[in-house]
């Protein structure tokens, strides 16, 4: 039929019902907009209040932060501050995680057990790799976890171990039941190791 020839397009057009993916579009933008506009507030507000900064308020278990800011700053930049790593830095008196995006401080003093996690990797049964981070757990129950290389987990152990020698070295399951079931008896048993170290 040549004279249809102009008034036919060469494909099929397919039309259905779109209502329903329009609508849970629109769904999921506004639970994306909900949550940009939320983060924004958050910032907004840690801006204009710091104290509701989570740095600002790690801080506080340990003190005044307007005080323990500057003596921080003045520790990482003594002469002895070590720096394992691009992130530990051990001072006089605090081990410090410094990443792009986060900063945890936990004095020396309140350091009550380390030891190195392995991790080993298996794809269908094989050994495909390992994985290694240094577990540090202060008298809160807050956990500084560093993960990296095995010399560089060795090394942050070793400095960590040496700032604070009554700390709990090493992983067992007695000492996990300890630390878990316990926790107040495990930090009486350290802080007595620290008295006599201190002596």
């Amino acid at each position: 039929y040549p004279a249809y020839k102009k008034a036919l397009l060469p494909f099929m057009l397919k039309t259905y019902d779109f209502v329903v993916p329009a609508y849970l579009s629109m769904i999921v933008l506004v639970l994306l907009a909900v949550i940009c506009l939320w983060r924004i507030i958050v910032v907004l507000l840690r801006i204009s209040d710091t104290s509701r900064h989570s740095i600002i308020r790690n801080l506080k278990r340990f003190g005044e932060p307007d005080t323990l800011i500057p003596q921080i700053e003045r520790e990482l930049a003594a002469s002895d501050h070590i720096k394992v790593g691009k992130t530990i830095h051990l001072t006089t008196h605090w081990l410090i995680q410094s990443t792009s995006s986060s900063f945890k401080a936990t004095p020396l003093s309140d350091l009550m057990w380390i030891y190195k996690q392995v991790i080993q990797h298996r794809t269908y049964g094989i050994p495909v790799g390992k994985t290694y981070a240094a577990l540090i757990h202060d008298r809160y129950g807050k956990t500084i976890n560093v993960r990296g290389k095995e010399d560089l987990i060795t090394k942050v152990l070793v400095n960590v171990a040496a700032h604070a020698p009554w700390a709990k070295i090493g992983y067992s399951k007695e000492i996990q039941s300890a630390w878990k079931k316990d926790r107040a008896g495990f930090i009486a048993v350290v802080d007595q190791r620290k008295q006599h170290s201190n002596q």
